[in-house]
């Protein structure tokens, strides 16, 4: 399946719907591709998907519903926006992100994957339970990959967290209080910020190695941060 220039593609399965294509999917130029699942339906790709339009791409999973892709899922200098709600879940290898690039789990979804960004941007918004199983890794001077995690959210990443060549990850605790869990990996965390007042923001390690290298912590009566370390991991701030 490709598409190119105004092209428009629409991939809806409705309700428990179970599809299933063999073959790889690419999306070109100006062209604009939107992808709809239902409560319980469930989509297998054995292929490859390659997003390369500068218009947004959506891929929006609810309920239930499942997206796995088997081979390379890749953002080659486009715009991605993913959505999951519900129980909802995506799986694939590997996303390769050189282009625009947001993720945002609401409910108890997952995503099960590495996540690599090379150019462009990657922005990860929590707004439940969500979690994430797979390495996130950004790479290039003025490359970033933003966590940010919304009121009540109480997130899971299982996995390890990379910068390298002067790219930077900036975790953020936008609203209310909200808990995120770092779990079995090397975490580096460029920036942790706190931008809600009157909140209770919690940090958990379980079998981590953490490393904050610039947080800004303004911890007043407004603004709390609980680190909950268990005797497996460890934490190191490396500017203060």
């Amino acid at each position: 399946i490709t598409s190119s220039d105004s092209a428009t593609t629409a991939i809806t399965l409705g309700e428990s719907a179970v599809g299933k294509i063999t073959g790889d999917i690419a999306f070109n130029g100006t062209s604009t591709a939107n992808w709809t699942f239902a409560d319980n339906s469930s989509l297998a790709l054995v292929g490859s998907l390659d997003n390369a339009t500068s218009t947004a791409t959506t891929i929006a999973l609810e309920g239930n519903s499942s997206l796995k892709i088997s081979q390379n899922f890749s953002n080659s200098n486009g715009e991605l926006n993913l959505t999951l709600a519900g129980n909802s879940s995506l799986a694939f290898t590997t996303l390769s992100n050189q282009g625009t690039a947001t993720l945002a789990l609401n409910g108890a979804s997952s995503v099960a994957g590495d996540i690599s960004t090379t150019a462009g941007s990657m922005a990860i918004t929590f707004g439940a339970n969500g979690s994430i199983t797979g390495d996130i890794s950004t790479s290039g001077s003025g490359i970033s990959t933003a966590i940010s995690l919304n009121d009540g959210a109480n997130a899971t990443i299982t996995g390890s967290i990379n910068n390298s060549n002067d790219a930077t990850t900036t975790l953020t605790y936008s609203t209310g209080n909200a808990t995120l869990t770092l779990k079995g990996g090397t975490q580096e965390i460029s920036t942790l910020n706190l931008s809600a007042n009157n909140s209770t923001s919690i940090l958990n390690l379980a079998n981590s190695t953490t490393t904050i290298g610039n947080p800004t912590l303004t911890l007043d009566s407004s603004k709390n941060l609980n680190v909950n370390i268990d005797s497996t991991s460890s934490l190191t701030l490396a500017s203060v």
